[in-house]
């Protein structure tokens, strides 16, 4: 195992109880290694495991009620430092969802699974940005698509500029046929917003599912550390999603610390936990 660095924060892990919400994904047949439950108690087991002292859990199914749920989890289990949930961000209620919620420490920001053609840019979501801007959260920001990055970059040209966002998972690169340009560029784009970071997360699964190897990510990962800067990019797993491509916790913060294992010692320590405290505001 690679020389512990600490503190280490895994900033995206996700639990889900099927039984318990109306999961849109995973999905049986398409996500068949993972359709099952993953709970806290099987996240610990295997974080065990690992260097990884603290977590961040990421919202899955778009309800109030998971936040909740997250909440009291993250009550039950103080390792787990940080819920980033799901708020109705375009609701007239958003301003109590967010009281309720900001009552406890632990809720540190939001995301949403974008399903919606050009939902950034829509003045509502704005105002609802601003929101989160005021109650001091974060935003985490996943896009996949060519629509989507392109709606993206118009979103970060009107967002709060004090607005903390991440981008998740290197903005997705296709790590098994090989990141466009635009990708390259887009990215470049973005860093060059201050209050945006990136999560070094969920590469294995943008890659080929039985046969990746590190070296696919490698020229995505250096990338992003080189257009961000060393002092904006965190680590993530994305457990269990990572199962999907046959890995488990350990082996995705190995996977990153071959990828960064030039860096120095202070680089290290700002990947894998200094930039997640300062990004998520996280009480250790």
């Amino acid at each position: 195992m690679s020389d512990d660095v600490s503190p280490v924060v895994d900033t995206h892990f996700h639990m889900w109880d099927l039984g318990r919400f109306n999961y849109w994904w995973p999905r049986p047949v398409e996500e068949a290694k993972i359709y099952k439950n993953f709970v806290i108690e099987d996240y610990l087991a295997e974080r065990s495991k690992t260097p990884i002292q603290y977590s961040i859990f990421v919202e899955v199914v778009e309800t109030l009620d998971e936040t909740r749920w997250a909440l009291d989890v993250a009550r039950e289990h103080d390792s787990v430092k940080g819920v980033v949930g799901y708020v109705n961000l375009t609701s007239s209620d958003l301003e109590s969802q967010l009281r309720e919620f900001r009552a406890n420490p632990k809720f540190v920001g939001t995301r949403k699974i974008l399903t919606e053609e050009n939902w950034l840019e829509r003045d509502d979501v704005i105002e609802g940005m601003r929101a989160l801007q005021r109650h001091n959260l974060t935003y985490d920001l996943l896009i996949k698509s060519r629509p989507e990055y392109e709606s993206a970059k118009r979103f970060l040209a009107r967002a709060p500029r004090n607005l903390r966002i991440v981008i998740d998972h290197l903005g997705k690169p296709d790590a098994r046929n090989g990141a466009s340009q635009a990708w390259y560029d887009d990215i470049a784009t973005m860093a060059t917003y201050p209050n945006v970071f990136c999560k070094l997360s969920g590469m294995v699964t943008e890659g080929d599912l039985e046969n990746w190897k590190p070296s696919d990510f490698k020229p995505y990962v250096d990338h992003v550390i080189k257009t961000f800067g060393v002092d904006r990019v965190m680590f993530g797993s994305d457990w269990p999603v990572c199962k999907m491509a046959g890995t488990n916790l350990n082996s995705v913060y190995e996977l990153l610390q071959e990828l960064v294992a030039e860096r120095s010692k202070e680089d290290k320590a700002k990947i894998f936990g200094r930039n997640a405290i300062k990004f998520y505001g996280l009480s250790l």
